[in-house]
């Protein structure tokens, strides 16, 4: 088997540069012009392309992120302009909290994490 890594992901997008200055902050990663990378020299990057047309359907792809603190994550990256788009329900004895976000743009993202950040648990 041929040893392959992710190095990256593309993102389609109206504004490539303002979109990857927004996930930079977001994640505290490094600005690249269309792309922010992740700290440390890592090869993980997020690129940002343009295309024409708006985003119109659910991605058929998206990115999962862990939380320690999953309220406190969900509440910084709204504050920054991320939209709610739904909380998932899983069995209380997973312990796991997940919410669907979506950026400045609509691309939808997951923060999860354990449910005892949750608000009340």
């Amino acid at each position: 088997m041929a040893g392959i890594t992710v190095s990256g992901v593309t993102i389609d997008c109206a504004e490539p540069e303002k979109l990857a200055a927004w996930w930079a902050e977001a994640l505290g990663w490094r600005l690249n012009g269309r792309s922010c990378r992740a700290p440390g020299g890592g090869l993980q990057r997020l690129e940002f392309m343009p295309v024409p047309e708006a985003k119109r359907v659910k991605n058929r792809v998206h990115i999962d992120f862990r939380a320690v603190d999953v309220q406190d994550a969900v509440d910084r990256l709204v504050a920054m302009g991320a939209t709610i788009a739904w909380e998932e329900d899983f069995p209380p004895e997973l312990s796991y909290r997940n919410l669907v976000l979506r950026d400045p743009e609509g691309n939808e993202f997951c923060v999860g994490g354990p449910s005892d950040a949750a608000p009340g648990s």
